[in-house]
């Protein structure tokens, strides 16, 4: 009799500590579930997982898994997350794994995700009995997750239209640009040509060149921007030639500017030269473009150790500091004033650091009212071998 109180006792003691498990379990903010025998027969499921079967409490209790997942997704569930359980003792984690139910009261069809993990429940002989399931609702997360890639997809599909519109538009003007150069050229050089018709003729192939240099750029972008690089051709090249080549062309564009020029050193180099001068061209003239009509541009080349520097300095206001961050952006300027002579998109910048970058070597850029604005490029000497 003693005996078979003391079991009573200890039997009731382990019901009343499995009881106080449940409660706790109860007030979980995740599902839990245990699951006993090869049917893995619903012994405990708090309200959290009760409500993620769409069912109550009294629908689940006592009845097999198979009799409470969808017929349609239950047997292979319960053949990869639950057999290998119960069957060889080994826990199974499962992330954002998909599930179908049916509401009772509207009959209307809703799909969850769920984050859950199985872990065997062993007797004292160490059998494995059952399993306990811990799960969490990841719905939300998923279809963010999902919206996230549909508008991460949209923009890529925009960016890359936008690119291969680019891409075909300044391609395609080439050819009529192309052919008005060659009329335009043909007529300059006609000795019967009156002042006024000269003049004119002049400025459209200042325009001419205008919409060259701006197509080059726009191809310029869209390489860069797909991810294949501007082109370079390095060789033995001189950056003081190619910065004096550079200001005898805008010097004749821009008549009535003041350039200066001043050499320091060995400037030689393995570069490509015309992009070189390109980037030369780029920030000079973008100088020019943003400081007074009556103030000098200062082109400085520099010889050092290893490297050759370039600066380009212009007086006049300075860049906002707001948008020295983002000024090497494309479809960036110095200032927030509109372009009035629609001589920039916005591209200048962008592609002078693409280009420097080509070569290996670096562009910065300082800004202030006292001291002006310079743009300052280093190349190393070896630049093909550094960009490549």
């Amino acid at each position: 009799m003693a005996l078979l109180a003391r079991e009573q006792a200890s039997h009731a003691e382990a019901e009343a500590e499995r009881h106080k498990l449940y409660a706790i379990f109860e007030q979980a903010p995740v599902g839990i579930a245990i699951y006993r025998g090869p049917r893995h027969v619903i012994q405990f499921a708090n309200l959290v997982q009760c409500r993620f079967w769409e069912r109550s409490s009294e629908e689940v209790l006592g009845r097999p898994l198979s009799e409470v997942l969808p017929a349609e997704q239950g047997p292979s569930i319960i053949e990869k997350a639950c057999d290998p359980v119960f069957q060889k003792g080994e826990p199974r984690v499962f992330t954002e794994e998909r599930f179908e139910f049916t509401r009772q009261d509207t009959g209307e069809r809703v799909e969850h995700y769920f984050n859950y993990t199985h872990v065997p429940m062993r007797d004292l002989e160490g059998t494995v009995e059952g399993f306990m399931a811990v799960a969490w609702d990841a719905t939300d997360a998923v279809r963010s997750h999902q919206r996230a890639a549909v508008l991460t997809q949209q923009l890529q599909d925009r960016v890359d239209f936008e690119q291969q519109l680019i891409g075909i538009v300044s391609h395609d003007l080439r050819t009529p640009l192309n052919a008005i150069h060659l009329t335009v050229s043909a007529m300059a050089r006609r000795d019967e040509l009156d002042a006024r018709t000269a003049q004119s003729v002049l400025r459209i192939q200042s325009a001419v060149h205008r919409a060259v240099r701006l197509v080059g750029d726009l191809l310029d972008f869209t390489q860069a921007r797909l991810g294949k690089g501007i082109p370079i051709a390095p060789r033995a090249a001189d950056l003081n030639q190619v910065a004096r080549q550079v200001l005898e062309q805008v010097d004749a564009a821009h008549p009535g500017r003041t350039l200066r020029v001043q050499e320091r050193g060995d400037a030689t180099g393995v570069w490509d030269s015309e992009r070189i001068a390109q980037v030369v061209q780029n920030l000079v003239t973008n100088a020019i473009k943003y400081s007074p009509e009556t103030s000098p541009v200062q082109v400085t080349t520099r010889g050092e150790d290893g490297w050759v520097c370039l600066s380009v300095h212009n007086q006049g206001t300075p860049i906002p500091p707001e948008k020295l961050p983002g000024i090497f952006e494309p479809l960036q300027r110095a200032t927030s004033e509109v372009d009035s002579t629609g001589r920039s998109v916005g591209l200048g910048l962008y592609i002078v650091k693409q280009l420097v970058e080509a070569h290996g070597g670096t562009v910065d850029v300082t800004s202030t009212l006292k001291q002006g604005t310079t743009f300052t490029v280093r190349l190393p000497r070896d630049g093909a071998s550094r960009g490549q």
